[in-house]
């Protein structure tokens, strides 16, 4: 799915579209896991995204050939260092409050402010401050960057740039399990890690630019949480859900079902090899990370993680995705055991008597921890460390334990990072790797690459002439230092029957867009 962003001085003009009113029905789709929270702008997953789609409104939205289009914002005038907003009539909240410039901006500052704490407030705003100020007379919102961001556009699609409304701004700590927003649906039943039911707004009036759309629009959506793959195809087989995302082996199973339609669309970004960069963990070591990696044969991970239907790339950017440039990978560890050793010996480890590494006396030990639906991923890297001779051990959990694990950055070394998410830009994978430490900030890794970060910055206050060079230095940087190894672009297959669905991602899909067959 090839996604195309208006860069530079842009000026698009459009409509609030109308919807029309739709028929009885309803549309179950399936999380792989459950959400961590409703508040869209602290929100840090897809499931979390799913949900925000569904509940609040953005001020743009991405059409599904990734163009940029309007939504609450009728047109905007871009520059390079920040944006101003035409915000249209007619959106209210779900409690009835009309949405207007004032709320637009006051839900931006608070996304802006880093006393939010909002995790994906960089892929915005960028490095620097933001300001935010509106003009209550013309219904414009202006938003100002201290420093450049070259995907600010792009961004303000994104769920995590929802517009949150004042009872959500008044009580944020609320919107926990109570969203706040203007959204297309409402939560009507909530059961934690099982079902979620929305209804459908029947004063809804207003709704992203999104094209010819035909059949109606559901009355209801209902999301069930399986974190099993098979589990989830099973959902689709038996009638209770009529849109999945599958990956792996249950693809060609759904595939031989009668009366369904199939997108395949690739991740934004691979599933990499995450190392804890933390002082005192051995993977600190640029030397170790990199003969752990040369240990690891990715083509047999392939088939322990994706049962075979990923696909092996040497850089975390997925040809699905902006900027995608295959040379960087160039110097990507390959499987090498050979080279491996020579990189353990060079960091001061020796074999002993039982061929088993180890320096001044003490082994060399890997703690990997990962969660159900990576399926024997983790154990294959366990496995893999083993037979070369690593005291590896591994501890498996669920996708809650393992975040709360990895965020914890304290007993683990290595683990399988999904360095994916909705937006098609090389900068999804900055606030994963730059950036403060948990708890402060979402560097996952721990101790921030320099280097990296400066090039990142770089590509982000980059016109968009100059942005994916800027993007292919960074990520080199990445690889050459052995920060991460790229393993798995996901392939992911989404099944429906008797729905149409816009994908925005490989498993994240626009409410506004479903549409059930007349």
């Amino acid at each position: 799915m090839k996604h195309n962003v208006l860069a530079g001085a842009v000026t698009a003009v459009g409509c609030i579209l109308g919807i029309p009113a739709f028929a009885q029905g309803s549309v179950t789709t399936v999380l792989a896991a459950d959400w961590d929270t409703l508040d869209p702008h602290l929100t840090k997953s897809t499931h979390g995204f799913q949900m925000a789609l569904a509940l609040y409104d953005r001020v743009v939205a991405l059409d599904a050939d990734g163009t940029i289009v309007p939504y609450l914002a009728t047109s905007w005038e871009a520059r390079p260092d920040g944006v101003t907003l035409q915000i249209g009539e007619g959106a209210t909240c779900a409690d009835g409050t009309p949405v207007d410039a004032a709320i637009v901006a006051a839900s931006m500052a608070r996304y802006a402010d880093p006393a939010t704490n909002a995790p994906y407030r960089g892929r915005t705003f960028g490095t620097g401050a933001a300001t935010v100020t509106h003009d209550d007379a013309a219904q414009t919102v202006t938003i100002a960057l201290e420093t450049p961001n070259s995907d600010l556009m792009l961004s303000l699609a994104m769920p995590w740039s929802s517009v949150v409304c004042p009872a959500g701004l008044a009580a944020p700590e609320g919107m926990q399990a109570e969203p706040q927003g203007s959204g297309p649906f409402t939560l009507t039943e909530s059961r934690r890690g099982d079902t979620y039911v929305m209804k459908r707004r029947d004063d809804r009036g207003w709704g992203p630019s999104l094209g010819e759309l035909t059949g109606s629009p559901p009355e209801t959506l209902t999301v069930r949480v399986s974190a099993n793959t098979t589990t989830t195809a099973n959902l689709f087989v038996t009638g209770e859900a009529n849109v999945v995302s599958i990956t792996g082996k249950d693809i060609e199973r759904l595939a031989a079902e009668p009366s369904v339609d199939r997108q395949d669309i690739t991740l934004f970004g691979s599933d990499g090899l995450m190392f804890a960069h933390m002082p005192g963990r051995v993977t600190n070591e640029p030397l170790v990370r990199r003969a752990l990696s040369h240990a690891v044969d990715r083509e047999g991970f392939n088939r322990a993680f994706a049962f075979g239907y990923g696909t092996v790339l040497d850089t975390l950017t997925t040809p699905s995705m902006q900027c995608y440039d295959a040379s960087v990978g160039a110097n990507t560890p390959g499987y090498d055991l050979a080279r491996a050793e020579e990189l353990l010996i060079e960091a001061g480890f020796a074999r002993n008597s039982d061929g088993q590494w180890e320096r001044d006396g003490a082994p060399l030990t890997i703690r990997v921890i990962g969660y159900g639906s990576q399926n024997a991923g983790p154990e294959f890297l366990m496995e893999s460390w083993r037979q070369f001779g690593i005291d590896a051990s591994l501890v498996m959990g669920e996708f809650g334990s393992w975040f709360e694990t990895l965020q914890a950055m304290t007993d683990w070394d290595a683990s399988i990072f999904p360095y994916n998410s909705s937006i098609p830009s090389p900068s999804l994978f900055v606030a994963q790797i730059t950036g403060a430490p948990k708890p402060a900030g979402p560097n996952y890794q721990g101790e921030e690459n320099p280097r990296y970060a400066e090039a990142a910055r770089a590509a982000l206050a980059a016109g968009p002439e100059d942005r994916c060079a800027l993007w292919a230095a960074a990520e080199q940087i990445l690889l050459d230092e052995a920060d991460t190894l790229p393993l798995v672009a996901r392939n992911v297959a989404t099944f429906t029957r008797g729905v149409s669905v816009q994908m925005i991602s490989g498993t994240v899909y626009e409410p506004n867009a479903l549409r059930l067959a007349n």
